[in-house]
C-alpha cells in the first residue's frame, strides 16, 4: 500500500510541473478549442492535456524521484510493451486531431491498427478462457473482441468529455475502486499502474474543474480510455466470463451508457454514427437547467456508486449478488433513459415490449413535444429556457427556432428570447418562405401565444424544405402544441431572472 500512495504523489507531482508549460506552449501557438454551438463552454481553452498527462506518467517512470518507485514501475512497463504501444499509439492520435484535425474514418482506421497492435502484442480478454484462445477460431474471435473492446471505451471517454473535469472525474472513479480490485485479485503490478493513472488524473483535475484551465483534448480522453480498457480487463482476470464483464460494466457505468445510447440515438434517427451531436447525457442535464458545476458533480457520484458497487461485486461473487448487481443496472439505466427524455430510445423498447404496436422513429416526434410542454413552465431564467428549446430543436429535427416576446409597457421593446439555427448562425429577420433571400430554402410556420402577466408573444419554426417529403403537417401541429403550452409561462419572471 504504501508503494501506491508513494506512487500517485510521484506522477501528481510531476503533472503539476507539466501542466503549465504544456499550457503555455497550446496557448503560444494558438492549439486552442474554440467555442461553437455544439459545445458549452464559452472562451478559448489550450486542449492538449493529454499530452501533460502522457508526459508527467513518462516521467515518473524514467526518472528516480523515488527510486523504489520508478524501479517498480519501469519493470512493470516492460513487463507489458503492449501498454507502452497502445498508449503512446492512442496519445499520438488525439494529438494529431487537437492540432490540425482528423476525419472520424481517418481516427477509427488509426485506433484499430493501434488496437490490432496491443492485441499481437499480448493484451487479450482474459475472460475468454485459456483453451478457446488456443484455437484458430480463438485467435479470431480475441482479437476482434479485444480491438472493438478497446476502440469503444477509449471512444467512450471521448464522447463523455464535454463539461469541464466530467471525464477525468469519470476516469478517477473507474481508476480508484478497480486499483483495490487488482490488489484484492492478486494483480499487483495493474494495481500500481492504476495508482499511477489515478494519481496524474488527480493531478489534472485542480486545472480541469470549472472554470477549465485546459482541456483533456482527445490526446487525454484516448489515453485515459485506452488505460481504463485494458487495465479493467486484466484486473478482473480470473473472475469468470460472467463476473468479470459485470464489474467492468460497473466500473465504467456512465461513459459505457452514454455511448450506447448515443449508437442508439443515432441509429433510430438515421445520422450518421461519427457526427458529434448535442444530445449526450450531460447535455441533457444542461438543458434541464441544472448548472455545469453540479452536472459534473451528479454524474462524478453516479460513477463513484458505480464503482463501489464493482468493488462490492469482486468481492461478493455469489450468483445472487450478481443477479441484483445486473437487475439494479437495468432500473437505473430504464430511469436515466426516462428521465434525460430519450423519447425516441423509450418509443423502441415499446415497440420491443409491444411488437404488434408501429415503431415510433423520429418522423413522429409527438410524443417528445408533449413530454416537452408539460415541464415548460419549470423554466427559471432566460438561459435555461433558451437551452431547453434548443434541445428539443435537436430532437426533433428542426432548423429553426425563435421565441419573441412583446411586453405591454409603455417604451418597452420586444425581446427575443430564443433564436437558433441549425449551422449556428443569427439571423437579422425571421426568414419567411415565400422571400426571395438567403433563408428561401426555410419553410416556417409561426403561432401567438398570450403567457402569464399579460405578456404576448410569438413562436416561429423553420424546416429545411428538402425535409418537407416528410408530413409538411407535422411543423404546424407542433408549433400550435408549443403555442399553448407558452399559456403557463411566467415570463415575467423570466426576464427579471434574465437581466
Amino acid at each position: 500500500m504504501v508503494l501506491y500512495t508513494f506512487t500517485f504523489f510521484n506522477v501528481l507531482f510531476w503533472v503539476m510541473l507539466t501542466i503549465p508549460f504544456v499550457h503555455s506552449i497550446a496557448t503560444r501557438y494558438n492549439m486552442l478549442d474554440v467555442p461553437d454551438t455544439r459545445k458549452i463552454h464559452t472562451k478559448l481553452t489550450p486542449r492538449l492535456g493529454g499530452v501533460a498527462l502522457y508526459a508527467a506518467i513518462f516521467l515518473t517512470v524514467t526518472v528516480p524521484l523515488v527510486p523504489q518507485v520508478q524501479k517498480w514501475l519501469l519493470k512493470s512497463f516492460l513487463e507489458k510493451p503492449w501498454l507502452i504501444t497502445g498508449a503512446t499509439g492512442m496519445c499520438a492520435i488525439g494529438v494529431v486531431d487537437d492540432i490540425w484535425g482528423l476525419s472520424a474514418r481517418k481516427k477509427l482506421f488509426l485506433q484499430v491498427f493501434v488496437a490490432i497492435l496491443v492485441s499481437m502484442g499480448g493484451f487479450h480478454m482474459g475472460f475468454l478462457g485459456t483453451a478457446f484462445l488456443a484455437s484458430p477460431l480463438g485467435t479470431l474471435v480475441d482479437v476482434t473482441a479485444t480491438v472493438l473492446w478497446i476502440i469503444m471505451i477509449t471512444n467512450a471517454m471521448n464522447l463523455i468529455d464535454g463539461l469541464d473535469g466530467l471525464a477525468a472525474g469519470i476516469a478517477m472513479a473507474a481508476a480508484l475502486p478497480l486499483m483495490g480490485i487488482s490488489h484484492i485479485n492478486g494483480y499487483f503490478t495493474n494495481a500500481l499502474l492504476t495508482g499511477l493513472l489515478a494519481g496524474s488524473i488527480a493531478g489534472f483535475l485542480s486545472y480541469n474543474v470549472f472554470p477549465a484551465k485546459i482541456f483533456l483534448g482527445d490526446s487525454g480522453s484516448y489515453l485515459l480510455g485506452f488505460f481504463l480498457a485494458t487495465l479493467s480487463i486484466q484486473g478482473t482476470e480470473g473472475k469468470g466470463p460472467f463476473v468479470a464483464p459485470a464489474i467492468v460494466f460497473l466500473l465504467l457505468y456512465v461513459p459505457l451508457l452514454d455511448t450506447q445510447l448515443a449508437f442508439l440515438r443515432r441509429s433510430l434517427k438515421g445520422y450518421p454514427l461519427f457526427v458529434a451531436d448535442g444530445s449526450h447525457i450531460h447535455h441533457r442535464l444542461v438543458r434541464q437547467g441544472i448548472g455545469q458545476r453540479q452536472t459534473v458533480f451528479i454524474l462524478w457520484a453516479k460513477a463513484f456508486v458505480f464503482g463501489l458497487l464493482g468493488w462490492i461485486l469482486n468481492v461478493l461473487t455469489t450468483p445472487f449478488a450478481v443477479s441484483f448487481t445486473v437487475c439494479i443496472a437495468i432500473l437505473l439505466i430504464g430511469l436515466s433513459v426516462k428521465k434525460l427524455g430519450f423519447v425516441e430510445i423509450q418509443s423502441f423498447a415499446q415497440a420491443f415490449v409491444h411488437p404488434n404496436r408501429r415503431l415510433k422513429t423520429p418522423r413522429d416526434k409527438n410524443l417528445c413535444v408533449v413530454n416537452f410542454i408539460k415541464h415548460l413552465g419549470e423554466a427559471e431564467d432566460i438561459d435555461t429556457f433558451n437551452q431547453r428549446f434548443i434541445g428539443l430543436a435537436l430532437d426533433i429535427d428542426l432548423d429553426f427556432i425563435q421565441i419573441e416576446i412583446f411586453p405591454k409597457g409603455v417604451g418597452e421593446q420586444s425581446l427575443t428570447l430564443v433564436e437558433w439555427k441549425r449551422d449556428g448562425t443569427h439571423p437579422d429577420t425571421i426568414p419567411n418562405s415565400n422571400r426571395d433571400d438567403t433563408y428561401s430554402t426555410l419553410h416556417t410556420v409561426t403561432e401567438s401565444f398570450h403567457g402569464k402577466s399579460g405578456i404576448d408573444g410569438s413562436i416561429v419554426l423553420g424546416r429545411q424544405a428538402a425535409k418537407l417529403r416528410r408530413k409538411s403537417e407535422e411543423s404546424q401541429q407542433w408549433v400550435y402544441l408549443l403555442a399553448q403550452g407558452m399559456c403557463n409561462v411566467d415570463f415575467a419572471a423570466i426576464r427579471q431572472k434574465g437581466v
